[in-house]
């Protein structure tokens, strides 16, 4: 009859209903599931990268800071060696000019001697002349 055509075809309705929420829950389930486990996983790594990192930060930026205070030495090495070096140039430049002054002088006292000593020969040999 009509009526228990109906009936069937309701309980096939209501388990094909229960059965779509079934499997609706099942998948939201399993994606929770997947979801939590992901979140899980990032987050123990996360918790291992962030030890392992901070650790690997601390030793990067010794190095760095190793790495500063080698460069600084270096430079405070290389201001020295020039500071010697034109320190010692200039008290070469300096005692060069001294000794060309000196020999300057030097000659100028020989040539100063010379002439005079000439002027006195003239003056002798004049005297010598007119007497």
């Amino acid at each position: 009859s009509q009526h228990d055509q109906y009936y069937k075809w309701y309980q096939y309705y209501v388990r094909s209903v229960e059965r779509s929420k079934q499997a609706k829950e099942k998948n939201e389930r399993e994606r929770r599931q997947k979801i939590t486990r992901k979140w899980q996983l990032d987050h123990d790594t996360k918790r291992k990268a962030l030890k392992n990192g901070v650790a690997d930060k601390i030793q990067r930026d010794r190095i760095r800071l190793e790495m500063q205070l080698r460069e600084r030495e270096n430079e405070a090495e290389r201001r020295l060696e020039k500071i010697k070096k034109d320190r010692f140039e200039y008290l070469n430049r300096r005692r060069k000019y001294r000794a060309e002054a000196l020999q300057r002088s030097n000659d100028v006292r020989i040539k100063r001697a010379l002439s005079e000593g000439a002027g006195r020969q003239r003056e002798l040999q004049e005297r010598l002349q007119y007497r």
